[in-house]
């Protein structure tokens, strides 16, 4: 039995070292395969293959972020071309409203609208715009004499102003003598002539010279068709006030165009300055010189 036990003792130990060589001698061949020439050169290869995959992968995420980054740039000079634009329409929305309400709209329904409509200034145009012709559809075109009395003080304050021009300011008398004649009968009607006179004599301060002469010449007209009537004075026609707006019209506009070719020097060459209109006579109007009489 003794004998028995030292012979396995020798066969544990005999196979204990040779497994320990075994896996010595594996252990040493892994490891010299493993630093040998070709597989680092196989290792290297498949590094390198991962390396250009990951730059590649960089490099589009680098275009991508470049091509937000653009993007984000137009969209915010985009947004800021809005916002000016918008800012820029609330300034002339803002300009035309008070435009409308201090020189356009008659002072006794300016205060009207106002003491109805106490929080107008805090409305955009649109709701401004709505407000009126609410109230004045509440007011004014609701009665007759009302409507009939709004459309001749209209017509009476009607002046053109400073900075306006022959074109527009035309349109705003077409409309006021459209307004004026669907409120009142038709033997009350403005005619031509009336049209043609209220034209020049409501020019701005630019046309001066030419509401002077053309006063003059009335007042001469005037005079003559006077002393020779009934016998024709055909020459007189040319004379005086225009025969309609068309040729209002065209009189300031030839007027307005001399005066922007030709700016004459500080030297006055006359004192005459005012012609002021007297009461209509029955046979035309009559204007009289302040200075002379």
């Amino acid at each position: 039995m003794h004998l028995s036990l030292s012979s396995s003792l020798s066969l544990f130990i005999s196979l204990s070292l040779f497994i320990s060589l075994f896996l010595f001698i594996s252990l040493f061949l892994f490891i010299s395969l493993l630093f040998s020439p070709c597989v680092l050169s196989i290792y290297s290869i498949t590094y390198i293959y991962h390396l250009k995959s990951s730059l590649q992968i960089i490099q589009s995420v680098v275009q991508l972020y470049d091509t937000l980054i653009k993007g984000s740039m137009e969209y915010q000079a985009k947004y800021n071309l809005f916002a000016e634009n918008t800012e820029s329409t609330r300034k002339q929305s803002l300009k035309l409203k008070m435009l409308i309400h201090n020189n356009v709209m008659d002072r006794r329904f300016r205060q009207s609208y106002e003491t109805s409509v106490p929080g107008y200034a805090a409305l955009d145009l649109p709701d401004y715009i709505l407000s009126v012709a609410n109230h004045y559809n509440l007011t004014i075109s609701s009665q007759d004499s009302e409507r009939r009395g709004y459309a001749k003080r209209q017509w009476h304050d009607s002046q053109q102003g400073e900075m306006e021009t022959l074109e527009e300011y035309g349109q705003k008398m077409r409309d006021t003598v459209h307004q004026y004649n669907s409120v009142m009968t038709e033997a009350n009607h403005l005619t031509i002539q009336e049209i043609a006179e209220k034209y020049i004599r409501s020019l701005n301060s630019k046309f001066n010279g030419l509401k002077t002469v053309t006063n003059q010449d009335q007042l001469t007209k005037t005079r003559e068709i006077t002393r020779r009537h009934p016998d024709p004075v055909p020459y007189l026609d040319h004379l005086g006030y225009p025969a309609n707006l068309e040729e209002a019209y065209t009189r300031a506009k030839d007027y307005e165009e001399s005066t922007m070719r030709y700016k004459p020097s500080g030297t006055r060459l006359s004192n005459f300055t005012t012609v002021a209109e007297s009461e209509p006579s029955q046979n035309g109007k009559v204007f009289t010189n302040q200075d002379t009489g």
